[in-house]
């Protein structure tokens, strides 16, 4: 046997031999995690009857690899149901006769991190001194953030003085936003903060300043108010700002508000204008006349005016009095858009001797935008005689402002309308896409060429010596011998990346399982820990499953959450299934407009829902309503999520966990997509989890659980993600805003990508290297969301073709950055690979299999070359898809019995074909894009299955 034979059959007897060592590696997790889940129900059962009794009763069924186990247990308890005292006296002296507190002290001062966190459950149920002494040394001690919050939060919950000292020397050195959590949690003890406050009030410390500003924001002393007059002045912005903002908060007099009103501090003051219209008696004429005027205080009066008159009513006449004798068009549209907000009263006016006046004050309130009460009145009214009058004064607003006819023909009955003779509505294209430059394809055709024609320069270098002299068929065949080993060198390159990758996620899965047993729903929802959130969810055509969606949206477990709809144009039923089934109304609420976007036709609220808001806009494209929702959010985050999309109940949770699990500040963190199909919805959530009976929906099930689960996590890893999916990731709110929002043709960039999840990822990345600011690019791998995949060919070759030409202008737009210094690991690792082996790669692979084919037909595959290609392409990518499917379900239990294993055959199929066409499609869609923009090419739906 010669030397080939060995080597090829000794690398088929390894890569099988893995290939079997990993999917039994996946049988055996799924058994594990089924004994594990039999010995946690033994422990549980026990705990359960002694919750029942409320004593403990007899402990010695347990053994001694028990004890540790039996009292997570009782801390799993704890986190959802209050432990009497009895019971916990009782564990206390448990803990003291298993000798368990020099065993917490050992495993706190371990180097290994779930060690720590398993000290960190147990300690809760040592006798107070024990608990104390321990919580104190290890405040000085850990390094994981999530540790240090709950040892911040244990140590506050003391109510020992002494505490807050150690807690503020905790603070040194650590960024900005980790010490908001522990202020948080400091103002959530307030017991605790106001004694230590006034005690410690001559401190001058950064951070113990920080604290007395919130002492004095949370109970009134006598020494509050000069102290914060005093901070309010201090040089450090920050103390300034927060010593303000307490003062403005606590002493809302007209003095502390005059005296705020004059602050260099552009958010104080439009605050203070807010609360001196809120709070004081009615401004004079004069001093609103001032505020008016001043761009800037303009929305801040007015909203605080509209506050006045709907906690007084009697404030209306005098305001309108006011809007009758003004003498400037500042002053009339300040009083008309405080007015607006009572219009019923006056249209119910225009039978009165009033009625010019009114008009006028309707006319105004048009020509400011403030229609949408206007429209709701006349769809809901009943009263012929007022309908007239009403009509009468609207007609004439519609030939003179095109805003205002444009919502009359948008949101009017069918039978008002007609009463009005309002002219068709002329249906609009949405904002066009912008080409490829001349400059962009060139580099496309150099990049294309110069990946196919690599081959022939490897060849010359081999064989130009002797080319001139072999036959024609010579250099034919030792072409496709040498590109056979070229190719080769390709798969072993990418699958070996991929597998590195894997490692780095299983490193990143077992680091994130431990910290998330570090906490539990009660410590994640107290005050400042997790950050607030705005879902925005654009919907284009999505009638099927919108209402679906937004159930499960409104049902997550999140504590402070806002939810943003944006209809972007749809031509269906999605916005009246909104109305329809959420009762919706139309109303007037004024969005800054940050980021240039297409028009707002009009937003809806129901009262009884006040987080939820739809905006109904022109079509735009995603990226346009994702900029519209984000002008728009309340939130620190936003998360952006496809309209045809469920996410599990703590899947948000899980995700924004991920913001406190990190020493620096997250710019961006994303969760799994998992497909849908197959699965059972109920009620806007997963009844039942199956695999699909589609082979292309499992085919990308597999597919998924590879790039997402496995490859994205361990990019997270090397802090080097370049890719969070649009259907369900979370960005830091104020940053999108630095940059310009989502990638537009109608914003600051002028320029449109399909691309926009990944663009807008990478363009932040490159914001935090060129400013040189730490971050972090999160990845969660349990945060669930669940979208529907294409179920036929033509739809998957769609999506596949969108995504490649996102790719592509993407890495052409952001080249920059390739081999960078400046970007670091993301410049020489990141992006050449994405360069490599996702953009040029699929030509490498076409050409793969062409020669292959041509080896074929000229009868040079032999077996030996025939073993040797399968062992490298599919074995060793059936290696890549066993593993993901491993790391995937090491974690969660996503299917059971036979479609367990029917996923198992499904990682192996796919190389069997799937894989190859996907690779060859990629090469077709990059020289299509070359020639013709086929824009975003909307996908068929055929919505959620509850059966």
């Amino acid at each position: 046997m010669s030397i080939d034979w060995i080597v090829i059959i000794f690398l088929i007897i390894v890569l099988s031999g893995a290939n079997i060592a990993v999917l039994t590696a996946t049988i055996l997790t799924k058994k594990n995690s089924v004994s594990r889940f039999r010995s946690r129900e033994r422990l549980r059962s026990i705990v359960n009857r002694s919750v029942i009794r409320n004593s403990l009763g007899s402990t010695e069924a347990l053994s001694e690899q028990d004890k540790i186990p039996f009292f997570l247990e009782w801390h799993e308890v704890s986190s959802h149901l209050e432990i009497s005292g009895v019971l916990r006296e009782e564990l206390e002296t448990l803990a003291i006769e298993w000798n368990l507190p020099p065993v917490i002290e050992d495993l706190l001062k371990s180097r290994f991190f779930n060690k720590r966190v398993t000290a960190m459950n147990v300690l809760a149920f040592l006798p107070e001194k024990e608990k104390l002494a321990a919580l104190r040394e290890a405040s000085l001690r850990e390094t994981s953030v999530i540790l240090r919050l709950r040892i911040t939060q244990m140590l506050c919950s003391e109510g020992s003085l002494d505490a807050v000292d150690y807690i503020i020397h905790s603070l040194q050195g650590r960024q900005e936003f980790y010490k908001k959590k522990v202020l948080g949690i400091l103002e959530d003890n307030v017991t605790l903060m106001i004694d230590w406050a006034d005690v410690n009030r001559e401190k001058e410390e950064r951070d113990a300043l920080r604290i007395l500003i919130r002492a004095a924001g949370t109970n009134l002393r006598e020494w509050h108010y000069d102290f914060l007059v005093a901070q309010s002045r201090n040089p450090d912005r920050l103390i300034a700002r927060e010593a303000a903002g307490v003062l403005m908060n606590r002493f809302s007099d007209r003095n502390t508000l005059d005296f705020l009103m004059a602050s260099e501090e552009g958010s104080l003051r439009q605050k203070a204008v807010y609360r001196f219209t809120r709070d004081m008696a009615l401004p004079t004429e004069g001093e609103l006349l001032e505020l008016f005027r001043t761009k800037e205080l303009y929305s801040y009066a007015v909203s605080g005016l509209i506050e006045k008159v709907h906690s007084d009513p009697r404030l209306i006449s005098e305001l309108f009095r006011r809007y009758q004798v003004a003498e400037t068009l500042e002053e009339k549209q300040g009083y008309a858009a405080v007015l607006a907000s009572r219009v019923q009263y006056f249209i119910r006016r225009l039978k009165s001797d009033e009625s010019a006046e009114v008009r006028e004050l309707l006319s105004d309130m048009v020509g400011q935008g403030m229609g949408a009460p206007i429209i709701n009145f006349l769809n809901a009214n009943k009263s012929p005689t007022l309908e007239t009058l009403l009509l009468e004064t609207i007609q004439p607003l519609t030939l003179e402002n095109p805003e205002f006819l444009e919502l009359c023909q948008y949101y009017l009955g069918n039978r008002l309308k007609r009463k009005l003779e309002l002219p068709q509505r002329v249906e609009e294209e949405g904002t066009p896409k912008i080409q490829l430059t001349r400059k962009d394809r060139l580099i496309m055709v150099t990049l294309a060429l110069s990946t196919l024609l690599l081959p022939l320069a490897i060849y010359a270098a081999a064989y130009g010596r002797i080319f001139p002299f072999m036959l024609a068929r010579e250099r034919v065949v030792s072409f496709l011998l040498l590109y056979h080993f070229e190719f080769a060198f390709y798969s072993i390159a990418i699958n070996s990346i991929s597998l590195i990758l894997m490692f780095l996620s299983w490193t990143v899965i077992r680091e994130q399982r431990t910290s998330w047993k570090a906490v539990d729903k009660k410590f994640l929802f107290s005050r400042g820990i997790l950050p607030s959130v705005t879902i925005l969810a654009p919907a284009y055509n999505e009638e099927k499953s919108i209402v679906q969606n937004i159930y499960s949206l409104l049902s997550l477990e999140y504590p402070d959450l806002e939810l943003i709809v944006i209809n972007d144009g749809s031509k269906d039923r999605t916005f009246q299934n909104l109305v329809d089934n959420f009762d919706l109304e139309l109303v007037d609420y004024p969005i800054p407009d940050y980021i240039p976007t297409a028009p707002i036709l009009g937003l809806y609220r129901n009262e009884h829902i006040p987080n939820l808001l739809v905006i109904d806009k022109k079509n735009g494209g995603k990226a346009d309503s994702l900029n519209t929702g984000l002008n728009a959010a309340r939130g620190e985050y936003v998360c952006s999520i496809d309209a045809d999309s469920l996410l599990e109940p703590e899947a948000l949770t899980k995700m924004m966990f991920e913001t406190i699990n990190s020493e620096k500040q997250t710019i961006a963190v994303g969760g799994n997509i998992i497909p849908v199909n197959g699965c059972i919805v109920q009620n806007g959530g997963i009844r039942e989890i199956h695999l699909s009976h589609n082979k292309y929906s499992r085919y990308q099930t597999i597919e998924y659980l590879r790039s997402f689960i496995a490859g994205r996590l361990g990019w997270s890893k090397l802090n080097s993600l370049m890719i969070i999916s649009g259907a369900f990731g979370a960005f830091l709110k104020q940053d999108l805003l630095d940059i310009g929002g989502y990638m537009t043709g109608t914003g600051s960039m002028k320029k449109d990508t399909v691309g926009e999840d990944m663009e807008l990822v990478v363009r932040l990345i490159r914001h935090h290297y060129e400013k040189g600011e730490p971050f972090s690019v999160g990845y969660s791998h349990n945060a669930n969301c669940w979208t529907e995949v294409p179920e036929n060919l033509p739809d998957l070759l769609k999506q596949r073709g969108r995504w490649h030409r996102g790719l592509i202008e993407i890495l052409l737009y952001h080249r920059k950055m390739l081999f960078n210094r400046k970007f670091k690991v993301v410049g020489f690792l990141a992006f050449p690979y994405f360069f490599l082996f996702e953009l040029l790669g699929p030509f490498w692979e076409f050409l793969g299999y062409f020669v292959l084919m041509a080896s074929l037909f000229l009868g040079l595959l032999n077996g030996t070359i025939f073993l040797f290609m399968f062992s490298i392409i599919v074995l060793l990518g059936s290696l890549v898809s066993s593993t993901a499917l491993l790391l995937a379900e090491s974690d969660v239990l996503y299917f059971k019995g036979k479609e367990f294993r029917q996923s198992i055959l499904t990682a192996l199929r796919e190389n069997f074909g799937y894989r190859q066409m996907i690779s060859m499609h990629r090469v077709f869609s990059y020289v299509l894009f070359l020639f013709r923009d086929r824009g975003w090419q909307k996908l068929s739906r055929k919505g959620f299955s509850n059966e």
